[in-house]
């Protein structure tokens, strides 16, 4: 984190120690581009938000995404996207017939010559019977894992691991899937035959942990930095686990929906959609981040609470992938024109950035009971957010010295983001209480 620069300033007859704020900006508005002008499943978004790989929702129907090339329609089912701009997922390989039809297989999709390469054959599979011979469903951001599933000559199918290194490793029992893998592939999430059915697992630096094999549910998302794992349990409820602390489920504390998971962020943040049924169009969703204080809030809220001030118009169905800095997120939904759209939301996108302090200061940091902020007399709104974005409070004043009580909020960063005229002003305090 960055430290404040340290300055002496006399304010009426005492020496006191002044943080000026991080950053001045002249606009904060968080930028919202449009990937698609349909609802797709935005599966992966590269660290960077420079690149994304999207799913529709018709057979073998995916498109890759980047800044520089716009969208382009690839004939797949995808799943991740690395820096280099390869796609992990599955496609109808024209070298391969069975039963009159292309097998699918799993490959890499090429973004600068749109073509499909071939994994290769599985030694432990080595012959084709019947139009499916294996899937990609995942792959670190460096593109040196991809994670899915192998079907074997019996039928049964198993969790694998493929890398230009090591080639395929089976890493799953019969009748599993690795479905997710962290950027840096220390942890990998799926489901594996349990006592009534699917039920979760993960994969942690190699080691197979079935969490409870009588309960049923699926690991659907794990964090770019290998800490969490989040998915379905047993219908009603969902769970976080971390090496740490193990398994907690949680309910659903917004509806009586289902709820489903879609992502988990590097700070442990769950975000998901509900719906009146397992089985939902993108349509019939709605989604919701579950912070890591506990506290679930509908997502259009989050987004409020982070500066996108149009976002309780919009219609979110779902937010589906997040970049490791907690900035950027892909999804879909109804923007506040009710169109129909996949997005991009980058919430660190500001313009018009000057770094200077504008002459408004901040003491003490860390603070325990008090934060105080440094005016000219002008009449300035501050507002503070905690480390999940979501406010926590906010005044209006024209004091010289804007004493805000501090002692009630919980430990941690916190952001201060202060407007005056035209000028917003944003900056962190460690709270460091009692």
């Amino acid at each position: 984190m960055k430290r404040f620069p340290l300055m002496v300033s006399v304010i009426v007859t005492a020496y006191l120690l002044l943080f000026p704020f991080d950053k001045v900006f002249t606009q904060v508005v968080p930028t919202v581009t449009v990937l698609a002008d349909e609802a797709t499943y935005p599966y992966d978004i590269t660290p960077d938000g420079r690149q994304a790989v999207l799913q529709g929702f018709d057979y073998m129907t995916s498109f890759y995404w980047s800044e520089e090339t716009g969208i382009i329609p690839i004939n797949g089912l995808c799943f991740g996207v690395s820096d280099e701009g390869k796609v992990a997922g599955t496609y109808l390989n024209p070298e391969f017939v069975v039963f009159g039809m292309n097998v699918e297989t799993a490959g890499l999709w090429d973004s600068k010559t749109q073509q499909w390469e071939f994994l290769g054959i599985n030694p432990e599979a080595p012959e084709f019977i019947d139009s499916f011979y294996n899937s990609a469903w995942s792959m670190t951001s460096d593109g040196s894992l991809v994670v899915g599933v192998q079907w074997m000559m019996n039928y049964d199918f198993k969790a694998m691991t493929w890398s230009p290194t090591d080639g395929y490793i089976t890493i799953g029992n019969a009748y599993s899937r690795a479905s997710c893998v962290s950027s840096d592939g220390s942890l990998i999430g799926g489901f594996t035959q349990g006592t009534v059915g699917r039920t979760p697992v993960i994969w942690y630096n190699g080691v197979q942990n079935t969490l409870n094999a009588d309960i049923e549910g699926e690991t659907f998302a794990v964090s770019n930095n290998g800490q969490f794992a989040a998915g379905t349990w047993n219908g009603d409820k969902c769970f976080i686990w971390t090496q740490e602390n193990g398994i907690e489920t949680f309910t659903n504390s917004l509806n009586n929906d289902f709820m489903g998971i879609t992502t988990i962020s590097d700070e442990g943040e769950v975000f998901g959609y509900t719906c009146d049924s397992q089985i939902s169009f993108a349509q019939q969703r709605r989604a919701f981040v579950r912070l890591a204080d506990g506290t679930m809030q509908e997502f259009g809220r989050y987004a409020n609470g982070r500066g996108l001030e149009d976002a309780l118009q919009w219609t979110f169905f779902m937010v589906t992938d997040i970049t490791p800095d907690g900035n950027i997120f892909v999804g879909c939904g109804n923007n506040p024109n009710d169109v129909e759209i996949s997005f991009k939301i980058d919430f660190n996108d500001y313009n018009g950035v000057e770094d200077v302090s504008d002459g408004l200061f901040i003491y003490p940091n860390p603070a325990s009971d008090f934060v105080n902020i440094c005016n000219d007399g002008s009449r300035v709104e501050i507002i503070a957010y905690n480390v999940s974005g979501r406010e926590v409070c906010r005044t209006t004043s024209s004091e010289e010295i804007v004493s805000i009580d501090v002692r009630r909020f919980p430990v941690g960063v916190y952001t201060f983001k202060t407007i005056r005229a035209e000028i917003v002003v944003v900056g962190q305090v460690i709270i460091n209480n009692r």
